[in-house]
């Protein structure tokens, strides 16, 4: 599909190291369950995931516009103490996408900068 798009932009006479990239995403955080197995499509390793974590995850990406940071309210209540500056997503936007109930906000900025981990190699 990407190589689809490239060559679609060059034959438009884009050049795609030109063009700018505008994200959106969207941060959720809960329990995971993750599980490999052999033997699929080839005989290769698959993973998959799934969990409360990767909802809130896919919910909040999919409400996030271009440029967009989306967070949900598990999120928000784990970095409080950064004193996030936060815009709270609408419900009509919410009830468009049949979350009704759930709260997820637009991430603007944070007051402290989050400490790092430090790792010893």
């Amino acid at each position: 599909e990407t190589e689809k798009r490239l060559k679609s932009m060059e034959e438009m006479g884009v050049d795609a190291l030109d063009s700018q990239l505008f994200l959106h995403i969207g941060v959720g955080a809960g329990k995971i369950r993750a599980m490999t197995y052999g033997g699929g499509v080839y005989d290769k390793a698959e993973f998959v995931a799934a969990g409360p974590g990767l909802t809130e995850a896919k919910d909040a990406g999919e409400l996030a516009k271009m440029g967009e940071m989306v967070i949900s309210r598990t999120v928000l209540d784990l970095c409080e103490d950064l004193r996030p500056k936060v815009e709270k997503v609408a419900p009509e936007k919410l009830a468009a996408e049949g979350l009704e109930g759930y709260e997820f906000y637009v991430l603007s900025s944070l007051d402290q900068t989050p400490a790092l981990p430090s790792m010893t190699i």
